[in-house]
């Protein structure tokens, strides 16, 4: 997908994908990681779930392409942060370090990011926002940035695609353990199509939020 779809989403505030809590989910399945650990938010947006691993003890880095995302999150959560920018693959990445918190948020192409291999991911809604042909790069691409010994969560969403068209995007079980193949383990589900009218409105009869542990 282009740059510009994403950086449109932001402009116009048409953000549907963004959780205004910490995700419970989220919080009943993350690994318990040893205190200081370095953990990975790919895509991330203005995610809360990033509060809450920093309140755990844990080194947070974050990547979004949206600047306003950046914005907004040190905004909402009352955060202010020291501005850098950082070249990486050709590219500049300007570099939010958190005052407050231990969160470190880059903004710019997660496929030039590159940095010390992380003991933690999460990814919310990164594999989901991602069209097929995109999936199997961004995960070549994560699986670069973890230690051998990483563990975190991934959350997909399934859904009937013939129905509506993402993002989020469905993402079968099936593609889920062939694009991850290692130590995937499935933690449990959630049917949130009585709580998400704009997909029930589509037709749809489910709309599912899957948990995978990885590591």
């Amino acid at each position: 997908m282009e740059h510009s779809f994403w950086h449109q989403k932001w402009q116009s505030n048409q953000i549907g994908f963004h959780q205004e809590k910490v995700h419970p989910e989220f919080v009943r399945y993350f690994p318990a990681l040893g205190n200081g650990a370095r953990v990975l938010v790919p895509l991330c947006g203005k995610s809360k779930d990033m509060i809450w691993l920093a309140q755990q003890g844990y080194q947070v880095v974050g990547v979004e392409l949206s600047e306003i995302a950046a914005k907004d999150f040190l905004k909402e959560n009352g955060l202010t942060a020291s501005v850098s920018d950082v070249e990486m693959n050709d590219c500049v990445f300007h570099c939010y370090d958190c005052n407050e918190l231990n969160i470190t948020f880059y903004v710019g192409d997660f496929f030039s990011f590159e940095a010390e291999l992380f003991d933690g991911l999460y990814d919310r809604a990164a594999l989901i926002a991602l069209p097929l042909e995109l999936r199997k790069p961004y995960v070549e691409q994560t699986k670069r940035l973890l230690a051998e010994s990483a563990q975190g969560l991934v959350i997909t969403t399934v859904y009937d695609q013939t129905m509506a068209s993402g993002p989020p995007f469905s993402v079968s079980d099936e593609e889920t353990q062939e694009l991850w193949g290692r130590a995937l383990i499935f933690k449990g589900e959630l049917e949130l199509i009585d709580a998400e009218p704009r997909w029930k409105s589509k037709g749809l009869t489910s709309f599912k939020e899957k948990i995978w542990a990885i590591g």
